[in-house]
């Protein structure tokens, strides 16, 4: 089965790019694999994405570690307040011009990856070139594109009008939150979900991996 996903070098598809079609994605990989039931992690969009997963098949995770991401249950007013962090995504969601930002303009790209992995960290150039290069591609921009532009369309609505109130969350989860990431704010807590504010930025697997890999363990026995 073809990955629809557009991340790294996979393959990306025209269309499939809703949290939930992503989610049965990676659920029909697991069958193909094998895998009756897994632990997970996931990043940012990689995290919205778990929580997704573990709220449409739960007894397929023992566990769940989302890193530098929102939970599917925030308030009101937290809502309000955190919107403007995210704005860097009008410049990649809107069809056809968010691809072109992505392909002709990786000046912003590169900007965003070193604020996001604060001021201290020391990125590896040719690491850096690689992030910036796999998002230019005719393909990967515009997946990354779709992706955002699929949020917009469905789950922020989602949000705002608390659909997710009724859907609980089962799988044991913890939610790690950099005390100093620029984009996600420690959510609040709620029921089955354990949020841990730790010293980082937004891009904790790359610039804490020790600690990433440290909590995993603790969170996953």
């Amino acid at each position: 089965m073809a990955s629809r996903s557009g991340c790294g070098q996979s393959e990306a598809t025209r269309r499939g790019y809703r949290t939930k079609e992503l989610a049965q994605d990676v659920l029909a990989v697991m069958d193909a694999l094998g895998l009756g039931k897994a632990y997970l992690i996931g990043h940012e969009g990689g995290g919205w994405l778990g929580f997704e997963l573990c709220l449409t098949a739960p007894d397929r995770f023992s566990a769940f570690l989302a890193v530098n991401t929102s939970h599917p249950w925030p308030a009101p007013a937290e809502l309000i307040r955190g919107a403007w962090r995210f704005w860097y995504t009008a410049l990649w969601e809107y069809p056809l011009a968010g691809r072109a930002v992505l392909r002709r303009w990786p000046s912003v790209t590169r900007f965003l990856l070193r604020r996001w992995a604060g001021r201290s960290y020391r990125w590896d150039e040719a690491a850096l070139a690689e992030f910036v290069k796999s998002s230019r591609t005719k393909g990967q921009s515009r997946a990354i594109e779709q992706m955002l532009w699929q949020f917009v369309l469905h789950d922020i609505p989602a949000l705002v009008t608390g659909s997710y109130r009724h859907r609980h969350l089962t799988v044991p989860t913890l939610l790690l939150s950099g005390e100093k990431d620029p984009v996600t704010r420690p959510p609040r807590p709620v029921a089955g979900l354990r949020v841990e504010i730790v010293p980082g930025w937004h891009l904790l697997p790359e610039t804490a991996p020790r600690l990433v890999a440290a909590a995993t363990r603790e969170h996953f026995g």
